[in-house]
């Protein structure tokens, strides 16, 4: 019998991590070729100038006018795609079972929000934490309830 393969994919903002389960007593193994990486960029770097000024509706004076858009919520929105893309790719090479989110929160919206019906459909677990300074050792033991390990 074939061992159900999992993928363990730990996420925020600007660093993914994809990890495989193998079966019982494998452990985890970091797929190192599929790890992303995105410098985090704060507001000041991405826009370009400084805010547009206006005229005050009820006289001569001038205010700033916010930008119409989060910078930085735009940037971690395009990492989530690049992560979906990668587990999109798995999928379709038939590179894994079953899957797992770990990610923070906003970072797990964005994720799932993305992923296909199929790979969706792959998902056992979502753990909505940032867990990127763990070592395989330390997630191992954190997700041993969702996996053979």
């Amino acid at each position: 019998m074939k061992a159900t393969r999992t993928w363990v994919v730990i996420a925020n903002g600007a660093h993914a991590r994809f990890l495989l389960n193998d079966g019982p007593g494998h452990g985890l193994v970091e797929l190192r070729d599929l790890d992303l990486k995105q410098d985090h960029l704060v507001a000041q770097d991405l826009v370009s100038d400084r805010s547009g000024r206006t005229f005050d509706s009820n006289g001569p004076s001038k205010h700033a006018v916010d930008p119409s858009s989060d910078q930085e919520r735009l940037e971690e929105k395009k990492f989530a795609g690049k992560v979906v893309a990668q587990l999109e790719a798995g999928l379709t090479e038939n590179s894994f079972d079953r899957l797992i989110l770990v990610a923070a929160p906003t970072m797990l919206g964005d994720i799932r929000e993305k992923l296909s019906t199929h790979a969706s459909d792959c998902i056992t677990a979502d753990v909505p934490k940032n867990l990127n300074h763990f070592s395989n050792a330390e997630l191992t033991a954190y997700l041993g309830k969702f996996l053979a390990v």
